[in-house]
């Protein structure tokens, strides 16, 4: 038999597997506890269980571990970008960005995307393979291994490398463990899942899943956005605004609308005008990003005049709206700027 990752199944799992063994289920939340608040990573030092049952659950299950082959902290901010390598020698990248008291932890969901969006830089590596729940999973794990006394991961947002809905099965066993009460507890309130607009699968999130969803929209026609994310050619605006009035949302729990700001694409006082029309009646909030530039992008960054004339274009307009300045951009750890591949010069 082979072995089961420990991160890949939530605890009501593993009591299934003891009683398989014609052990107590409670014993399950005593390996969850050694697991998730001790952080150990060896059975054979779980001195609450017996010498057998502790041969047993090294026989059928195991740790997924990640190398740490690189950590970079940006001079500008303390964003910390993380470069893991998984079991196969492939290579992500995880990144903790600090926010006025808030630790957030940015995950990846993909080895690289195939969503080929032209603004970004993982579509770049294009699409190597898919992460596996547990994977997902010891991102956050061994995150937490590196923070520093009196630090903790307060929020979890999937906008690393990979689009979530493209790995949906996954994604959703991952948050599964990470919020199950019994071993991390992590509140699905604090996780947001971001999307290019794999439409069938949004309202799969809100009504599975039940965390947070964000639409990185970026264009207000389907010409543009079909020029700069080829999701578009599938999806069209019509289809994708059609599917939020059909989302479980409301103003007390409304939807996020990303927008990345390419200066001179679509970043004018009309475009901020044909968003607000376009959301009309939608509960929504949006979140304006100013462009994450990276060597060799065609697209540069607005000038603050025009994000902050555009940010007041969509205020005026009744709108909850905020303009991110992404952290660690000396480091291409910002929104847009993460590749494994090629990485560790």
């Amino acid at each position: 038999m082979s072995q089961k990752s420990i991160y890949s199944v939530p605890i009501q799992g593993l009591k299934r597997w003891f009683v398989l063994q014609r052990e107590q289920p409670f014993r399950a939340t005593q390996v969850a506890q050694w697991v998730y608040k001790e952080n150990l990573v060896d059975f054979e030092r779980m001195t609450n269980l017996s010498t057998d049952l502790r041969r047993k659950l090294s026989a059928d299950w195991q740790f997924t571990r990640l190398e740490l082959l690189k950590l970079q902290k940006s001079a500008l901010d303390g964003t910390r970008k993380i470069l893991f390598r998984l079991s196969d020698g492939e290579t992500i990248e995880t990144v903790l960005i600090p926010d006025e008291g808030r630790l957030t932890l940015c995950i990846s969901s993909q080895v690289g995307c195939k969503m080929g969006c032209s603004f970004c830089l993982t579509a770049e590596q294009k699409l190597q393979r898919q992460l596996k729940a547990d994977e997902i999973v010891a991102q956050f794990l061994e995150a937490r291994r590196i923070l520093e006394p009196g630090e903790r991961i307060s929020n979890i947002v999937f906008m690393g490398m990979g689009e979530p809905l493209d790995n949906f099965d996954e994604v959703k066993k991952a948050i599964e463990v990470i919020s199950d009460q019994q071993g991390l507890g992590f509140g699905r309130r604090k996780i947001a899942i971001s999307t290019v607009g794999v439409a069938p699968n949004m309202i799969r999130v809100l009504k599975e899943i039940r965390v947070r969803l964000v639409l990185s929209l970026n264009a207000v026609s389907d010409e543009l956005r079909r020029e700069i994310m080829p999701i578009a050619r599938k999806y069209s605006l019509d289809y994708l605004l059609q599917t939020l009035r059909e989302l479980p949302i409301s103003d007390k729990n409304p939807i996020m609308i990303a927008y990345t700001l390419l200066s001179g694409v679509n970043d004018s006082d009309e475009d901020a005008y044909k968003l607000v029309r376009l959301l009309k009646g939608i509960p929504c909030k949006i979140n304006l990003i100013p462009y994450n530039p990276y060597p060799g992008s065609k697209f540069s960054r607005p000038t603050e005049e025009r994000w902050k004339s555009f940010h007041k274009i969509v205020l005026s307009n009744h709108y909850v709206v905020t303009t991110r300045i992404s952290g660690g951009l000396d480091i291409l750890a910002a929104c847009g700027q993460l590749r494994s591949a090629n990485n560790l010069d």
